[in-house]
């Protein structure tokens, strides 16, 4: 984002409120009553206007304005928690928590997309052996047996 758009921006945040950045990027009704609830739970917690739209902002631009009211209020409790109080720190401290969480998402989906046929084989070795085992401990199983039997595991 070029400086004078980030200028922009922050003066929009600075100077609409709550209700009228929600009105204009939300469909033809407006608002849902549970945004609202959200922005004035975020009131209540003392949030100036400029940081709550600066997480509005944050969460219109990556979550595509589907989420519920939890999850913003949670995201305003992490910006009081770090008193975040300007609108320049609200956008930046969203944007390094942003890049934080596509690290994570990325790192845990490298981690789940790895093959398991490691373990796998293992399984099945341990299957193997055990069946190795138990044959060659049976009384009625000749060494000729336990040797075909081996070799079928092999081929």
């Amino acid at each position: 984002m070029t400086m004078d758009k980030q200028y922009e921006l922050v003066k929009q945040l600075e100077n609409d409120t709550p209700e009228e950045l929600l009105g204009k990027y939300s469909n033809v009704f407006g608002p849902s009553k549970e945004k609202i609830e959200a922005v004035e739970y975020m009131r209540e917690y003392g949030m100036t206007e400029e940081v709550i739209n600066a997480l509005l902002y944050y969460i219109l631009l990556n979550w595509n304005f589907k989420l519920s009211k939890n999850f913003m209020e949670n995201l305003a409790i992490h910006l009081l928690m770090n008193k975040v109080s300007t609108t320049k720190n609200a956008l930046d401290f969203t944007r390094m928590n942003h890049r934080k969480y596509q690290e994570w998402a990325e790192y845990e989906e490298l981690i789940n997309s790895k093959p398991k046929k490691q373990e796998s084989l293992n399984d099945i070795e341990r299957t193997i052996l055990k069946s190795i085992e138990l044959a060659s401990k049976s009384s009625s199983t000749t060494d000729q047996d336990l040797g075909v039997f081996v070799r079928q595991f092999f081929k």
